[in-house]
């Protein structure tokens, strides 16, 4: 879906995410720590969401991939409410779940998603959620929803050497 969009678009978007991330580090909010924060944390779930519901969509629905994915469909309630979000997240996550964790090799990226929101939510255990977003917090939750790591590199890398 990323071929789509124009290298302006994506060079656009690239610029956008590392000055906001420079911004929050002159204000005094440094990779290492805000990665450890709620709200960073809560934009990961978001993401790991979109991933599981993704691939749900690519293997169940046949590539029938809706337009919004259920991590991004509850950002605009994490972004005010974090507590609100997840509650609502529950109410739809727990089919997606249900499949990947049944599901064959064809699901392998959806059970490492479950598996890495499983991780997350544990950090999360004692966290008190009901907080108040923020701004900086707003734009760590952005940054934990756009983040990245070797999986989700090495997935990509997978598929965009298999299209050549």
């Amino acid at each position: 879906t990323i071929k789509k969009y124009s290298i302006e678009a994506k060079k656009t978007t690239l610029f956008a995410i590392s000055l906001l991330a420079i911004l929050l580090y002159k204000i005094g909010y440094k990779k290492e720590e805000y990665m450890k924060g709620e709200a960073f944390k809560v934009g990961r779930i978001l993401s790991l969401a979109d991933t599981l519901h993704r691939e749900y969509s690519k293997i169940v629905r046949k590539d029938d991939i809706p337009a919004q994915l259920l991590g991004n469909a509850m950002m605009k309630t994490a972004l005010d409410n974090p507590q609100r979000a997840l509650a609502r997240l529950n109410q739809r996550l727990l089919v997606y779940k249900a499949w990947a964790d049944k599901g064959g090799e064809e699901a392998k990226l959806a059970k490492w998603a479950v598996n890495e929101m499983g991780k997350v939510a544990q950090t999360l255990e004692e966290s008190d959620l009901s907080f108040r977003p923020d701004e900086a917090a707003q734009a760590k939750m952005l940054l934990g929803y756009l983040a990245r790591n070797e999986k989700d590199k090495n997935n990509q890398k997978e598929k965009n050497d298999g299209s050549k």
